[in-house]
């Protein structure tokens, strides 16, 4: 679960992408990603010409703008149970994928 140990969540997207044991394991690289992340949340609008990235939404702005998303990512099965996972490396099946070699 990438809020509540989102340190374990880039170790492990590191490990199922191939990356060296010595670069998804060392502290300082996956805490320079995670705060990468947390900056990116936090602050959408800067840098967004690299990020493509908008503001996060709040209740209201994301029911008008993506209240649909939601429900067509169920109806596809790998990306519902991505969701149902909580967007864990865990049930993300591409990941999967790539850690078997396909």
């Amino acid at each position: 679960d990438y809020t509540t140990s989102p340190e374990v969540q880039v170790m492990e997207i590191g490990k199922a992408m191939g990356i060296c044991k010595e670069a998804h394991t060392n502290s300082a690289l996956v805490n320079l990603v995670v705060s990468m992340g947390t900056y990116l949340h936090d602050k959408p609008d800067k840098d967004m010409g690299i990020t493509q990235m908008h503001d996060v939404h709040n209740d209201k702005q994301r029911q008008a703008k993506c209240g649909k998303l939601a429900e067509w990512m169920r109806q596809d099965p790998e990306c519902g149970e991505w969701m149902a996972g909580n967007a864990s490396a865990a049930s993300n099946s591409i990941l999967r994928k790539m850690s078997m070699g396909k």
